[in-house]
């Protein structure tokens, strides 16, 4: 096929208007679906691509996409994403107008019309905050992408296999020896906020993992997230004093994010506990895990491609409506083998101890 083929020969080959494939270019929900699936076969077959350069230039417009963060920090996802966006972006021609939403819906809804004032071609949201915002994007006829924690408002979605992941790390741990696991994660408010959850998925591949395995499980649920926190640690040190301070402890801990497994190895550290050597110790997400020391094990989400992929799905196959992309363990310094168990009971009486200690100074 002829790589030069024009806009206006694709639409004369799909007996429509060059405006329609525009509209089917731009995700434009208006195009009925039968010449839809016509346009698009079309383009599939004679490699026709947007040159968003050339139509910058015939246009006087620029190209772009808005990419919403959730926030910069603390947490290194939102930033890993925007890196991979930006690099499949510009390999396309198109600027991206990152806005920080700061954990604020109202900011959020700011940057929302911000972008719609830019004549943007697509808003991606990573992660979006309130439904409301995103049908505000929609209802003026943009693609929109939300990126792993979609609202109820309709759009196109890409997300990670969170429960597949945590069934793998806890099945690892299982592997090893491990039958005394703590699970370190969100609390929800209702069932509606745990329904379709990151933070749920996660919890469900540990439990069924853990039941499958017929390990003992103890789940320690509370806040997962301080906006504006900078110590960022301090959620997960204080889950795991709190595990320190009860009458066992257990022989590995899965924290839902590496944020948390953070704090959870610090709390070891202050209560001379060895890791792994007493407790292994294992997260999620791959952002902080290998600058944590030890070094940790962790589930490895693919934000560089979460971010492509996003990109992808908003300009360049505008059909792909729901991507899932997997994840992965990497295993590093913080798991091992759980101890044999008359050192396990030497283990758990000097940790009684500990924990009678932090007690009477709480």
């Amino acid at each position: 096929m002829r790589k030069s083929i024009t806009l206006h020969e694709v639409a004369t080959l799909a007996g429509v208007s060059t405006a329609t494939v525009t509209r089917v270019l731009r995700g434009d929900a208006r195009v009925a679906g039968e010449t839809r699936e016509r346009v698009q076969g079309i383009l599939n077959s004679t490699g026709y691509q947007v040159n968003a350069i050339a139509q910058s230039l015939r246009t006087k417009r620029v190209a772009t996409v808005a990419h919403i963060l959730n926030s910069f920090f603390p947490n290194p996802f939102y930033t890993n994403v925007a890196s991979g966006l930006q690099r499949e972006a510009t390999k396309y021609g198109y600027e991206v107008l990152t806005y920080d939403a700061e954990n604020s819906p109202k900011v959020e809804r700011e940057a929302v019309q911000a972008a719609l004032r830019r004549r943007s071609d697509s808003i991606i949201f990573t992660t979006p905050i309130k439904a409301e915002n995103v049908a505000l994007a929609t209802s003026a006829g943009v693609r929109v992408v939300q990126v792993e924690r979609p609202t109820e408002a309709p759009s196109a979605v890409v997300t990670v296999d969170n429960y597949s992941g945590a069934w793998e790390a806890t099945d690892y741990l299982i592997s090893l020896g491990h039958r005394d696991i703590t699970f370190i994660g969100r609390r929800f408010s209702s069932d509606r906020d745990m329904a379709g959850s990151v933070e749920a998925a996660r919890l469900e591949g540990y439990l069924d993992a853990m039941q499958k395995g017929q390990a003992r499980s103890e789940v320690v649920l509370g806040e997962y997230f301080i906006s504006g926190q900078r110590e960022f640690q301090a959620l997960g040190r204080g889950y795991a004093e709190r595990i320190l301070a009860g009458p066992r402890v257990p022989t590995a801990i899965f924290a839902a994010s590496d944020i948390l497994a953070a704090g959870v190895l610090q709390a070891l550290y202050a209560a001379q506990i060895r890791v792994p050597d007493e407790v292994s110790v294992i997260g999620f997400d791959d952002t902080y895990a290998r600058a944590l020391t030890p070094s940790l094990s962790t589930v490895v989400v693919p934000m560089d491609e979460v971010g492509r992929m996003a990109f992808r799905c908003a300009i360049v196959e505008p059909l792909e409506d729901n991507i899932r992309l997997s994840t992965h363990l990497i295993l590093r310094e913080s798991t091992g083998k759980p101890l044999p168990a008359e050192a396990l009971a030497s283990r758990f009486a000097r940790s009684s101890a500990r924990g009678q200690g932090i007690g009477q100074n709480d």
